[in-house]
């Protein structure tokens, strides 16, 4: 179970849904949020960017082994 801090409404869900409910994306099976105000909602952008990005960035790289041919 999952409660909204802004506005006290309680379901049940996984990550993606709570990501899509509190940056109002639709096809996630769950209505947006309504006390996400515009500037919550560009702060709340702004913050997924940037964890988004950390993902991105932390996964391993890939490396060429000697002799190896594509």
């Amino acid at each position: 179970m999952i409660k909204c801090n802004l506005c006290e409404i309680s379901f049940t869900g996984s990550y993606a849904r709570v990501r899509a409910y509190l940056l109002k994306i639709s096809g996630e099976g769950i209505r947006p949020c309504s006390k996400v105000t515009p500037p919550k909602l560009t702060k709340l952008k702004k913050m997924d960017n940037k964890a988004t990005l950390k993902i991105h960035n932390s996964k391993g790289k890939k490396v060429s082994l000697l002799g190896e041919s594509k």
